[in-house]
Parts: C-alpha cells; structure tokens; sequence
C-alpha cells in the first residue's frame, strides 16, 4: 500500500504530479463551496509578437521572399494580407511556359489588388521558350497593373521583353511612376530601346537609376534601328548610371547623349564607371562635354 501511495505522489502527467493535482482541484472545489478558498488563476498564453506594431512585422518579412511571405497569410485574420504591404515586392516569372506565364500575371495582379503601399516592385526573370506573343501580352499587362506604382524597380529579362514589344510598336500605359530603377546590359544593344519605351511612358519621371548587369544564355535577334526619346522628360531631375566597366564606355555614352538631350529639367548625371585607363576616361569627359543638352543647370559628374 504504502509503495502505491508512493507511485501516486510521484506520476509526473504533462508536467504536472497527478497526484498532487487531484488533489488541488478537490481543494479548490471545497473552498468554492464553503465561499474561503483561494481560486488559482490560469494564466493564458501572451502572443508577444502579434503585440508588435505592424510596421515592425512588415519589416520582419522583409527578410523573406514574397511567396514566403505570403504563407504567413494563414496564420490568422491581421497576417491575411500584411505580407501584401511589404516595402519591396520581387516579382519573378522562372518560366516561359504559357500557362506559366498567365499563373504568374495573375498572381502578381492578386498581390497589387490588396495592396496599399505605393511604393517598390521589382519585375524581373521573364523567359520567352515557347510563345513571344503570351510573353509580351503577359508584360504589358503586369505595366498596366502598376501604373499607380511611384517607385519600379524593373530587371533585365522584363526589359527585354519591353524591347521586343517597342519593335512592333506596342502601346504602353502611361504610369505615375516618380522613381525608376532598370538593369542594363551593354552586350544586349536593344536593351536601350527598352529602356527609352519606359521613359517615354513615366511621364512624371523624376528619378533615373541604371544599373548595369550581365545576362546569361544568347541575344535574340532583334535590335530597333534607331534608339532615340520622342519626347521630353519634363520632370527627370536625377540620373544615375552605376557599375560600368571601361569596355562599355560606347553604351554609357549613348545612354548619356539621348537623356541629355531630352531631360528639360536634368539637374544631376552621375556616372560611376570603372575605367582604368586615364586616357579613356579623359577621352569620355571630352565627349560628354559636347553633348547639348536640353537643360541648363545640368551638372555632368563621372566618377571612377
């Protein structure tokens, strides 16, 4: 008996002592009854972190990528769509593949839906393996779909795409945007023209980033036979042009003579460029200096 009595004082249930626990509650009731006893109070789980301010758990999901993002949708009513509001939204298309292509406009047209923050999305990774005419409806409807957006961050793969729809003289949406950053790659020639297709469609433009950058696999065949801005940039005040190597000093320059020429109101051109060579360098500082330029106050930096 006694070694039973024992067993009972010492029969650990989910971390509690069952004995010891039958017997609280017997106490508890009793003291209920005679209107004495001291009730326990069951402390609830705090959620610490559903506390935080939305601001800072967007700013925790900044961290992941948007598809990862997005599952936290699930956890409950507020996580629905704060992933929606992240300040940066990557949107990448991994195939070429038609239905691929239309699962991934929807989904990027879902996400713009519901979100509010009018700030930076970044469109990039478009392929085009089996249908150009799916690739480039797809694209143009992912432009009209952030023609609200004030800041675009747009990559190579999508400025192609671009390019090969200024060939057949696509229309493109007219956007608000006020900050545009694109990749650009000086082996791709009629890159530029992709990238003058959304000036020429950024009529508020104030802000111009070109980075450059290298793509992998083969050009296609296209290239428009004249790359030039039919119009005026009214608003662009800021033109950066980053991370340039010495032997891609013709396409700096070219970039650098067709926006000079059009931005009225240009009050700064940044050049960042690696040249090694001081006489090339001294060379393109001669040759930006004979450029006319649409603005008067423009001020024409280059810097190594």
């Amino acid at each position: 008996m006694n070694g039973e009595g024992s067993a009972e004082n010492t029969l650990e249930f989910g971390g509690k002592y069952f004995g010891e626990s039958a017997r609280e509650e017997e106490e508890e009731e009793r003291g209920a009854e005679n209107g004495t006893g001291n009730k326990r109070i069951k402390e609830m789980p705090i959620d610490r972190f559903g506390e935080l301010p939305d601001s800072l758990l967007i700013h925790t999901l900044s961290f992941l990528t948007v598809k990862e993002a997005a599952i936290t949708s699930v956890l409950s009513k507020r996580w629905e769509f704060l992933w929606a509001q992240l300040p940066s939204l990557e949107f990448r298309a991994d195939s070429g593949a038609i239905e691929k292509v239309r699962n991934f406009v929807s989904w990027v047209n879902r996400t713009l839906a519901i979100r509010t923050v009018r700030s930076l999305e970044n469109l990039d990774g478009f392929t085009w393996h089996t249908s150009f005419v799916e690739v480039m409806n797809g694209a143009s409807e992912l432009l009209e779909s952030v023609q609200h957006v004030k800041e675009l961050h747009v990559g190579l793969e999508f400025i192609k795409v671009v390019a090969m729809m200024a060939l057949i003289d696509w229309q493109f949406p007219q956007s608000r945007r006020e900050l545009l950053i694109v990749a650009f790659d000086s082996e791709y020639e009629h890159s530029i023209s992709g990238i003058i297709s959304l000036l020429e469609s950024s009529p508020n433009l104030q802000t111009l980033v070109i980075d450059r950058c290298s793509a992998d696999g083969e050009d296609v065949i296209f290239q428009l036979e004249e790359d030039e801005l039919t119009s005026d940039l009214l608003h662009l005040k800021t033109i950066r042009i980053r991370n340039f190597a010495d032997s891609e000093c013709e396409s700096v320059l070219t970039l650098a003579r067709i926006l000079l020429k059009r931005a009225t109101v240009l009050e700064e051109m940044v050049i960042m460029t690696d040249v090694k060579d001081l006489s090339d360098f001294a060379e393109m500082v001669q040759t930006l200096l004979t450029y006319p330029r649409a603005s008067t106050k423009a001020v024409v930096r280059l810097v190594k």
